[in-house]
């Protein structure tokens, strides 16, 4: 059945009145069970300020400019046809109006949250990474509230002869959206096939705070990083793993936004809407402490290094004012250059052993490894910290 298309509608309910969005999709046979929960597809969706999603996101609202006949952007018609064509089995998800005096407001949104590009030079080419990360928001759209977030990403990277122009740029962004090896969008539908969605959780964890102290900032500062664009790829990447590896939902984390503050979307027709966010239950701090390059082989063609990272990480539950976890981990990638190459990707190389650490920390929250965790933690000392905050966070499934 192909349903008409609504961009807004009001629903009243004892005199207050509320605004949802309810895209257009044509949805096919969804899995079907009255004890399943419903959930009502909003489409895609960017977050952060209205204002600045032109320089947040500048290749993906380049892409999505131009709209059908229909008034259907690129993205939400490319993003619809495979929802349409997917299969769920932990819910119901469907096109049609919710009700809020039943309490049928559950809603679902693709939400992009990080766009970047990375240039490197490797020798006489260009490294170019490209990253996208999103979301698969459940909202309640009666009370404007975030109920759970389960993130994921995808990255490009491609060894260049020279570094690109803005069109080439463009089109490495949008086969991460239409391409036939795998896009952003399937990954999307893989989180939502492996993900078990609630009505309710009974508790919150959030990354609320990302630091980078200055023995970290002083060795990335030739790399022409943005600080804040870099707290926000520690923080994506913690909270992918962590959903992934630990299994539960995460509040979005929100650069400068006080606790129980609101998540900005612009949805693709156009509308802006605030959601609500609960205040966690469990917050995450991730300080960045520090990177070291080490040489640790050579011969006459070639060097092999290590690259560490060095994190202090801490879980807590504020109300309780009880801390889980509080200690310092590291993790090194190693790395072979050819003595012909005279700059090395060596930002490359941190960025994998930041992934790494943050990867296999979310593990050891899920299946301990003690041998990773006396090589890359505190030892026996990080172990019951570990086990205690795998328990309160197992409290957001």
């Amino acid at each position: 059945m192909v349903l008409r298309v609504i961009l807004a509608r009001t629903l009243r309910r004892a005199s207050v009145a509320c605004l949802f969005v309810i895209l257009t999709v044509a949805m096919s046979g969804s899995s079907r069970g009255q004890d399943l929960p419903k959930l009502h597809y909003a489409g895609f969706a960017f977050a952060g300020e209205a204002g600045r999603i032109g320089k947040t996101f500048p290749n993906s609202v380049a892409i999505n400019e131009a709209a059908d006949a229909s008034g259907i952007s690129p993205l939400d018609r490319q993003l619809n046809l495979l929802v349409n064509s997917a299969k769920f089995d932990h819910f119901v998800l469907t096109g049609d109006l919710g009700n809020t005096k039943t309490g049928d407001a559950l809603a679902l949104a693709f939400v992009l949250t990080w766009e970047n590009l990375a240039q490197e030079p490797v020798g006489r080419d260009v490294k170019v990474t490209a990253d996208l990360r999103a979301e698969a928001l459940v909202f309640d759209f009666q009370a404007m509230k975030v109920i759970a977030a389960y993130p994921f990403g995808l990255q490009s990277r491609q060894v260049l002869p020279a570094a690109p122009s803005p069109g080439a740029i463009r089109e490495i962004f949008r086969s991460m959206y239409f391409g036939s090896q795998g896009s952003i969008f399937d990954a999307f539908i893989r989180t939502l096939k492996s993900t078990d969605i609630k009505r309710s959780y009974g508790a919150y964890a959030q990354v609320t705070a990302v630091d980078i102290e200055d023995k970290a900032a002083k060795t990335f500062a030739g790399f022409q990083v943005d600080p804040d664009q870099l707290k926000g790829f520690i923080a994506e990447a913690f909270d992918a793993s962590l959903s992934k590896n630990v299994g539960i939902p995460v509040l979005p984390y929100l650069k400068g936004q006080a606790i129980g503050g609101k998540m900005s979307a612009r949805f693709a027709n156009g509308n802006v809407y605030n959601l609500a966010l609960p205040a966690p239950d469990y917050q995450i701090r991730l300080a960045l402490r520090g990177f070291k390059k080490v040489e640790i082989d050579s011969n006459s063609a070639e060097t092999g290094f290590a690259y560490a990272s060095y994190f202090k990480i801490g879980i807590d539950q504020p109300l309780a004012g009880k801390p889980y976890l509080d200690t310092d981990f590291k993790y090194a990638v190693t790395k072979v250059v050819p003595k012909a190459v005279e700059h090395p990707d060596d930002w490359g190389a941190y960025q994998e052993s930041m992934l790494s650490l943050l990867d296999g920390l979310s593990k050891q929250l899920s299946a301990p490894d003690d041998d990773w965790i006396e090589k890359w933690g505190g030892g026996a000392a990080t172990r019951p910290q570990l086990a205690a905050a795998a328990k309160a966070l197992a409290r957001c499934r």
